[in-house]
């Protein structure tokens, strides 16, 4: 890990790799402890639990994942990313990296991804802290839909300004 003055710099030299399913996650390992699995929404990486890691390290063994397509993890673009294969995924990482049993902290689609975890593979999950739990679904606007969608979504992301933000919500 890189520190300077207090700020967390996540890179792809920094923390660790593991191969899961079809993935290479790459992850940021602090601590010592019963385990703490932090898993970022959609879009988000590890960084986005920067301000965590440390002070969660005191009391735990905390390991914060980049999930495919996001930060530093490595993935084909045919990768199955549903529910279910995130969870066979999560499931060989806390074994791979003897995480198991593991609290499974998420956040957004990392909620949803922990949940399911937790019903397929109960004896590796210890407890759930499920942070706005959620995904984009066939309900939401198409527009919006869109932005999910690899390469698709990078490039309109890049378009967006404040007053088509304001639009969309």
């Amino acid at each position: 890990m890189v520190i300077f003055h207090n700020t967390f710099v996540n890179s792809p030299h920094m923390g660790a790799y593991v191969t899961a399913g079809q993935a290479n996650l790459h992850y940021y390992e602090d601590g010592c402890g019963r385990p703490l699995v932090m898993l970022p929404p959609a879009g988000l990486s590890l960084f986005t639990f920067r301000k965590n890691i440390i002070p969660l390290a005191d009391h735990a063994r905390v390991a914060a994942v980049d999930l495919p397509g996001q930060g530093y993890a490595q993935c084909p673009d045919c990768a199955d990313l549903s529910a279910r294969a995130m969870a066979d995924m999560l499931a060989e990482f806390l074994l791979r990296c003897e995480l198991a049993p593991a609290v499974l902290c998420g956040a957004g689609e990392g909620a949803i991804y922990a949940l399911e975890t937790a019903l397929r593979y109960p004896d590796m999950v210890q407890a759930l802290i499920l942070i706005s739990p959620g995904s984009v679904t066939r309900r939401y606007p198409l527009s919006l839909r869109i932005l999910d969608r690899p390469r698709l979504g990078e490039l309109l992301m890049e378009q967006l300004d404040i007053s088509i933000m304001a639009r969309f919500l």
